[in-house]
């Protein structure tokens, strides 16, 4: 009998660091952690787990790409360890809408929605809304992709980072280190209700209204400058884009924002025609978000 391989770069729930090979060969308990063999005898996965109710083989198995476990393993030989490599970027999908807003016509990339400070990435001069088209020549598709190349890469020395930034190729220089064991910082507070007598800014345009950002030790988004949305219309583009009261607007394309007044400058250039992007922070981080009529 012969198992066929129906798909490549499956993701499996919580783990993130594998894309799996699925398959209809037969992976139970007895056999889970053996090789898939091809008809040529060859090793092409590490037969891992299986999508099934009653917990026996019902159809559907996932194996582990040959290639990563002999990464994997190489590691575990030389250093007793498997030591991923990293750049620093929190990564967004770039949609047609937002590839469209940044002049990438062919939606190939990875935008940046955040730099880690002191991370390579920061070293090496990437910005946020920088779209991270190829790393060391090889092009880059996607989150998944460039985390993949990312993480094989040769430690402390220079690499190719290729970005695209304000309609231009840009090629950066950056030396990967070693992935922390954990880069999870602890998230901002509860977020604070809005204040009755605070002074807004209200567009009508993008439905959208913000207010300055109280200073405070309880300061949701303590250390980030910014203006806080008060209020979005529920049929508006902001509500659309989902922003909701709390989101802390950090800047309006490229431009920073950190008073209603900046935040008012910078938006009254903008339509809802050609979109706008902003630079907002939520409690699960930084994010990129455009802004524009359907």
């Amino acid at each position: 009998s012969a198992g066929i391989i129906s798909g490549k770069g499956r993701e499996l729930g919580g783990i993130r660091r594998a894309q799996f090979l699925q398959t209809d060969a037969a992976i139970n308990p007895g056999n889970s952690g053996g090789p898939l063999i091809n008809l040529a005898g060859e090793v092409v996965g590490i037969n891992t787990a299986i999508a099934s109710n009653s917990g026996g083989y019902q159809g559907i198995g996932f194996a582990i790409p040959v290639n990563l476990a002999k990464w994997v393993s190489g590691q575990l030989i030389a250093k007793g360890k498997v030591e991923r490599a990293f750049i620093g970027v929190q990564m967004g999908p770039l949609d047609a809408k937002m590839a469209a807003k940044l002049g990438i016509k062919n939606r190939k990339g990875v935008l940046v929605n955040d730099v880690v400070p002191g991370s390579p990435a920061a070293a090496a001069g990437v910005q946020e809304l920088d779209v991270i088209t190829a790393f060391d020549d090889q092009p880059v598709d996607g989150t998944r992709a460039l985390q993949e190349i990312v993480e094989r890469s040769a430690i402390g020395t220079p690499h190719k980072l290729t970005v695209f930034r304000d309609g231009k190729q840009l090629t950066l220089s950056v030396a990967v280190k070693p992935l922390p064991s954990d880069l999870a910082k602890a998230g901002p507070g509860p977020l604070r209700q809005a204040e009755a007598d605070a002074e807004t800014y209200y567009s009508k345009a993008f439905g959208i209204e913000v207010r300055d950002k109280a200073a405070g030790a309880d300061d949701a988004y303590e250390g980030f400058a910014g203006v806080l949305v008060d209020r979005v219309d529920s049929d508006g583009i902001a509500a659309e884009a989902g922003i909701g009261p709390g989101v802390l607007v950090r800047a309006v394309g490229r431009t920073e924002v950190k008073t209603i007044a900046d935040f008012a400058a910078a938006i009254e250039k903008e339509t809802v025609d050609e979109g706008v992007v902003l630079k907002v922070r939520t409690p699960r981080g930084n994010a990129v978000v455009l802004l524009q009529r359907k």
